[in-house]
Formats: structure tokens, C-alpha cells, sequence
């Protein structure tokens, strides 16, 4: 006979269960400021200051920049108008841009220009959410709104000032309830997702779940896993590597430095110690 469960959280229906935790948080994550293996410093010092780490990030994200883009109308679009209205796909086509056109004109727009207060473009931005997910594995944007409720732009914020919530079943918290902590010079200085009240005079029109949209702060993770709500980065993934590129680079920095040649010499009157035999041992 197997053990008796203890279970850790409330037993909700007649089976005497507990329902299951999606993993094994540590002990007070929530207050734990700095829940991970490697620093978010470490990423950082590595992407920039290791040579080609910083050039392979470089020329991955001038692969990303300099592909073209543009909103159009999709395939599948196309045909539900074929087969909705029985035309050709000419026809179709052309009710499509009629239906949609004015909405792939304001996108585009916003797009060659999504942040809020700068005068940069498409190309910056998408190079700072390149950096933060090559070397942090995350994205984080914060909506910014006009006081008439229209989206107005995005802030890309730095991945390693966000700190991830959990609740008792290990998973991101539901509105209203705390999900993300912003950790300034060591202590929180922001809670997202989280306020039931007006926050000063920005505008506080209740958003989706009935939560106010100044406080929703938008965190992605690329390389989801069940043990950890952070990713596993490329710069982390290239901690190894890395660590054997700077040892080889200091034994070369060392041998113009400090040089090759021994500091002592020895003399010996043995003969049977000749330079052919002691290069053999």
C-alpha cells in the first residue's frame, strides 16, 4: 500500500484530492527577489563584453532587420469570401482590400513607428526585443494608452528588472490578483496586473477580466519549462562554450604578456640526460 498523501492546498470535491502543483517552487518565491540559477548580471556582462557572443547576436538580429514586412490580406481570408459570396478569386481579392484596406493602412503605420514617445522606427524596436530575447529569453512590453483608450505604443522594458509571481499551484496569477513585480536598486517598485482602483490621472478604462489597463504588463518566454516560469536563453545556453573561449583567450593573452620562456634554467653533469632524451620524456 502506497503512503497517505498530506496534502498542501484545499481539498475541493468528495475524492478526499488535493488538485496537483505544476511544480516544485521553492519556498517563499514570491519574496525571493533573485529565484534564479544564473544571475540575470551573468547574461548581461556575457552578451556584452564576450566578443563573439556579441557579434553572433549582432548578426542575427541584421538577419531579422533587414527582411522586408507588410500587412496583407491571407489566403484563407480570400477563400471564405469565394465561397461565402461565390465569386473568383480576383473578386474576392478586391472585396478584401475594400473590407480591410483602411485597417492595413492604420497598421502599417503604427508599426513604422511603435514607440510611444520616441521618434524610432520599426527597425530599433525590433533590435531591443532581439537583444532581450537572445540574452534573457524574454519579452516584456507595456501598452501605453491615450486618455480616449487607443493604444498609442509600446515600452519595451528590460527582462531582468521583471519579477514572475507564482500562486500555491506554481502558475502566473489570474487577474486581479499581483502577477509581475518590477525589482529596482534591490526592492519591488511596481505591481502589474494587480490594482482594482484608479491610478492617477493616465487612462483607467477596465481592460479585458476587468482589470485596468495601466497596470497590464505583457511577459513572454520563449523556452518554456515545467520546473522554472524563466527561459533558457541562447547566451545562457552558451555559458559552457563561453567559459572554454575566455580560458583559451587568457592562456594567449598570457603567453605575449608573460611569455614563453621558462624563468630558471638548470644545469646538470649527468650524462645520460641528453636533449634527445628529455624530449622524449
Amino acid at each position: 500500500a502506497p503512503f497517505l498523501p498530506a496534502p498542501l492546498d484545499p481539498v475541493f470535491d468528495d475524492s478526499g484530492r488535493a488538485l496537483p502543483r505544476v511544480w516544485e517552487y521553492p519556498v517563499a518565491w514570491n519574496l525571493d527577489l533573485n529565484q534564479r540559477t544564473t544571475p540575470w548580471t551573468v547574461l548581461r556582462a556575457m552578451a556584452d563584453q564576450i566578443d563573439i557572443i556579441h557579434r553572433a547576436i549582432e548578426i542575427k538580429i541584421a538577419e531579422i532587420t533587414k527582411m522586408g514586412w507588410s500587412f496583407e490580406i491571407e489566403d484563407a481570408a480570400i477563400a471564405g469570401i469565394m465561397a461565402e459570396q461565390n465569386v473568383s478569386h480576383a473578386k474576392a481579392a478586391r472585396i478584401a482590400r475594400d473590407q480591410h484596406g483602411e485597417e492595413i493602412a492604420r497598421l502599417q503605420e503604427f508599426w513604422e513607428n511603435p514607440y510611444p514617445d520616441e521618434n524610432r522606427g520599426w527597425t530599433e524596436f525590433l533590435t531591443e526585443w532581439a537583444w532581450n530575447l537572445l540574452t534573457f529569453d524574454g519579452s516584456v512590453f507595456y501598452p501605453r494608452y491615450t486618455l480616449g483608450g487607443k493604444l498609442m505604443g509600446f515600452d519595451i522594458i528590460d527582462p531582468s528588472t521583471i519579477k514572475i509571481l507564482l500562486d500555491n499551484y506554481g502558475r502566473v496569477p489570474v487577474p486581479p490578483a499581483p502577477a509581475y513585480q518590477q525589482i529596482l536598486w534591490g526592492f519591488p517598485r511596481g505591481e502589474f496586473t494587480a490594482s482594482d482602483d484608479s491610478d492617477g490621472d493616465f487612462y483607467n478604462g477596465s481592460g479585458r477580466s476587468g482589470q485596468f489597463l495601466t497596470d497590464q504588463l505583457y511577459v513572454s518566454v520563449k523556452n518554456r519549462r515545467t520546473w522554472t516560469v524563466y527561459g533558457y536563453s541562447p547566451v545562457e545556453q552558451a555559458i559552457p562554450a563561453a567559459t572554454l573561449y575566455l580560458n583559451r583567450q587568457r592562456w594567449m593573452n598570457s603567453e605575449y604578456q608573460e611569455g614563453a620562456a621558462p624563468k630558471t634554467w638548470m644545469k646538470s653533469n649527468s650524462m645520460e640526460y641528453d636533449p634527445i632524451r628529455l624530449a622524449a620524456l
